[in-house]
C-alpha cells in the first residue's frame, strides 16, 4: 500500500520550513513577521476549513486529539499537528525569535511520543481519558493509516492486529 498523503492539517507550516532557505536567501518582498503571526495564528484556533486546527483545544491541553470528541483521524491530525509545531519552532529560530515565543512550539513537537503504544509499537488514539483505543474498534479509514504507518516502520507490521 502506497499513502500519497496523510496530512489533516492545512499544510502551510510543513511549507513554510521547505521554503524558509529560499525565502531568506531570495527575500524578495516577504514578509516574514507577517509570516510569523499567520503561522502562530493558525496553529492557535480553529477555523474554517482548510484553515487554522481542528481540535485545537483538546491538542493543546492534551498533546493530542482525542479519538472520542467526533473528530476524524484524530491520529494523522495529531502527528501532523506536532510536525507542523516543529516547522513553526523552526521558522522562528530562523527569525531570531525569543525563547518565551518558540518554546511552546518546541514543547508541542515531542507531542507525537503521546500517540506511542510501547506494546504495540504503534502510533495509536487516545480517548480524553488518556486510555488507547483498542485496534479491534477503530474505524476503517484508521486501521488503513495504521497499517500504512506501519508499513514504513521496519518490524512494526508483524506486530499489527488484524482489524
Amino acid at each position: 500500500m502506497v499513502i500519497t498523503r496523510i496530512s489533516r492539517g492545512n499544510g502551510r507550516e510543513q511549507f513554510c520550513l521547505s521554503c524558509i532557505r529560499s525565502v531568506f536567501e531570495r527575500a524578495t518582498g516577504y514578509d516574514a513577521e507577517t509570516l510569523w503571526q499567520a503561522l502562530v495564528h493558525g496553529a492557535n484556533n480553529e477555523g474554517p476549513q482548510a484553515t487554522g486546527r481542528r481540535g485545537v483545544e483538546y491538542y493543546n491541553r492534551l498533546g493530542y486529539v482525542p479519538n472520542n470528541v467526533k473528530i476524524s483521524e484524530n491520529v494523522a491530525r495529531s502527528l501532523e499537528y506536532a510536525y507542523d509545531d516543529y516547522a513553526i519552532y523552526a521558522f522562528g529560530k530562523a527569525l531570531g525569535k525569543p525563547a518565551i515565543e518558540t518554546d511552546v512550539y518546541k514543547k508541542r513537537a515531542m507531542n507525537y511520543k503521546k500517540l506511542f503504544d510501547p506494546q504495540t509499537l504503534l502510533m495509536r488514539p487516545k480517548t480524553k481519558m488518556v486510555v488507547f483505543m483498542l485496534l479491534s474498534i477503530l474505524t476503517h479509514g484508521e486501521a488503513l493509516l495504521l497499517k500504512g504507518i506501519a508499513g514504513i516502520i521496519p518490524g512494526a507490521c508483524s506486530r499489527i492486529l488484524k482489524a
